[in-house]
């Protein structure tokens, strides 16, 4: 820690100085800096002087960036300096010490090789010791003490050597914390060209206030980013060991691999919003569970059946009367009336392309080819066929399926046939309609909710909800006078 002396009187001063330019730095009255040295015209002025006593003039570029500035692009104000010390490293190098004397102004260039040579004059300052050049320098230092205080990267020691200039006036103390500070370049060689002490200290003044700022902003941004990182490696170590729990229990990364197909098949699976929405709020329950848990695998089933059902599957109807014709007299002989209402029931279907209803219900005797000419309808149509069996239900639950609460719950036996057909317009066969009982609930009015077109469009089935609309249904019976009317 030392007290800033002037080590060379401003009478001392050659008029007719070397120059030396200097990139990314500019320095201060006073101020001790150290250089490196390799341009080449830089080289030759150094090895011209014999003493270390020498002075030259230091100045900086008015581009910042610029590498080898010519005597034009040089700044007109700068610094006269004695060198302090001197050391050649190599034949393209050196180093040396300098330090500070006081402002200079180039008034011309008089050489330009073998290196830079300038005439130059002192600057006189204005400094005036007035309250408010008082004031303004308490409160420069009272900054640059809050600034140095609250940025790790400058050390406390600079804030001493400061106190211990004091006396030497507001110009010293002013260009001792502008060397201190590491401002940007152009801004400090404005702080350089103000010549006005008071002026100087405002332009400080206002450039610590923003440091000030920055160093704020930049010591919550850094905390924020520690505090994330602790979270990440907390959730890292977290995982680490859930990992070690699973091995313990006998999980590997199995059930992991099977969410993540899981959630491929739901992204590239066509799905109705709400339908969507349902299975993303119970994957978000499935990850959270173990499988080892009871709820995981009545989820998986659930979500397995939202994803396995054509929500969007459907194929092309085909209504070609002719074809239709053909289709039927090759599948059967005779049944004349039936093929002509089958034909009739398709011709107001072609004109009245949203037909509801009526349900087509065959009836008669085993083997006179009731199920067959389902088959032959479908195929006439272009639709995939499905046929249910609902002889000996006693039970709603088959129709409508278990809620989700039971243990073993499905849907019941039309979702089922409809995941089997893989489209969301099959032809539904529901055979033995007339050996449907009632011992368990109401399977008839269940069935009705299917086979009714004002009703199928919000079908309750007790596992998945389904629009059933698109479906084509007839059903199938042996005795008339069984069915349920």
């Amino acid at each position: 820690m030392t007290k800033h002396t002037k080590a060379v009187s401003k009478s001392e001063i050659p008029t007719t100085l070397p120059v030396l330019p200097i990139l990314s730095v500019v320095v201060f009255p006073f101020a001790i800096v150290q250089l490196l040295v390799r341009r080449d015209k830089n080289i030759k002025l150094l090895r011209s002087i014999k003493n270390t006593d020498n002075i030259i003039a230091l100045v900086a570029p008015k581009d910042p960036s610029a590498t080898d500035p010519k005597t034009a692009e040089l700044n007109e104000y700068g610094v006269a300096a004695k060198i302090v010390n001197k050391v050649d490293l190599a034949e393209d190098s050196s180093q040396i010490v300098l330090q500070g004397i006081c402002r200079i102004r180039v008034k011309k260039y008089i050489q330009e090789d073998p290196f830079y040579m300038a005439e130059i004059t002192e600057v006189a300052e204005k400094e005036q010791s007035d309250l408010e050049t008082k004031v303004l320098l308490e409160n420069l230092i009272e900054l640059f003490n809050r600034f140095v205080s609250g940025n790790p990267r400058y050390s406390e020691e600079i804030i001493r050597i400061v106190e211990m200039n004091i006396d030497e006036g507001p110009s010293v103390i002013s260009d001792l914390i502008a060397s201190y500070v590491n401002f940007k370049i152009e801004e400090k060689q404005q702080i350089l060209e103000h010549l006005d002490v008071k002026a100087r200290m405002r332009k400080l003044i206002d450039l610590l206030n923003k440091e000030i700022e920055f160093s704020k902003v930049e010591t919550d941004i850094q905390s924020k980013a520690k505090q994330e990182m602790e979270h990440s490696q907390r959730e890292y170590y977290l995982r680490r060991q859930l990992d070690e729990i699973k091995k313990e229990l006998g999980e590997d990364d199995q059930s992991n691999t099977d969410l993540l197909e899981l959630k491929q098949k739901v992204r590239t699976k066509k799905l109705p919003k709400e339908t969507r929405e349902i299975i993303n709020k119970e994957l978000s329950r499935l990850e959270k569970l173990s499988t080892a848990a009871a709820d995981y695998h009545v989820i998986r089933t659930y979500i397995d059946w939202l994803v396995e059902l054509p929500w969007e599957e459907a194929t092309a109807d085909t209504l070609d009367i002719q074809k239709a014709k053909k289709i039927l007299d090759e599948d059967h002989h005779g049944l004349a009336k039936v093929k002509e209402r089958i034909l009739e029931y398709l011709a107001v279907l072609k004109l009245k392309k949203d037909l509801k209803g009526p349900i087509l219900c065959l009836v008669g005797p085993p083997g006179v080819g009731k199920t067959s000419l389902g088959q032959s309808i479908a195929r006439a149509l272009g639709r995939k066929f499905v046929r249910i069996s609902l002889g000996g239900v006693r039970d709603e639950a088959e129709i409508r399926g278990h809620r989700r609460t039971y243990v073993g719950a499905l849907p019941g036996r039309i979702i089922q046939g409809i995941k089997k057909a893989g489209s969301k317009n099959a032809l539904f066969m529901i055979d033995e309609v007339d050996k449907i009982s009632g011992e368990r609930g109401d399977p008839s009015s269940a069935l009705l909710e299917v086979l009714d077109p004002a009703q199928n469009n919000s079908f309750k089935d007790n596992y998945i909800c389904y629009d059933c609309k698109c479906l084509g249904s007839y059903c199938r019976a042996f005795k008339r006078e069984n069915v349920s009317h």
